[in-house]
């Protein structure tokens, strides 16, 4: 999925929904593979165990447990952007439920 898209849908279902997080969010395992095109592929795992939805409105968090849904892998495709030294999320692919990050 384009990676402007990916974030933007993310946005926009929280603040639809009334909601933000609150909590810790862990992140691991970072690599960063050539992908031979001038492009670099970075992967990390998200550990959302202790990250909670708050709903902005009541100020009520949503506690839930570790369960296999609160584990994510992330791999970015990263590219310079064009004349200049800043580098852009290109591509996105998550994968919900990643049992190799500890679930």
């Amino acid at each position: 999925m384009p990676a402007a898209r990916y974030a933007r849908s993310q946005i926009k279902e929280y603040v639809d929904g009334g909601w933000t997080f609150t909590g810790t969010d862990r992140y691991d395992d970072a690599r960063t593979p050539a992908s031979g095109s001038g492009a670099v592929l970075v992967t990390f795992r998200e550990d959302r165990s202790e990250v909670y939805g708050k709903d902005i409105r009541t100020g009520k968090v949503h506690r839930t447990g570790k369960a296999p849904a609160s584990f994510q892998k992330f791999s970015i495709l990263m590219a310079p952007a064009t004349d200049t030294q800043v580098w852009r999320a290109q591509q996105i692919t998550v994968e919900g439920k990643a049992t190799e990050c500890g679930a």
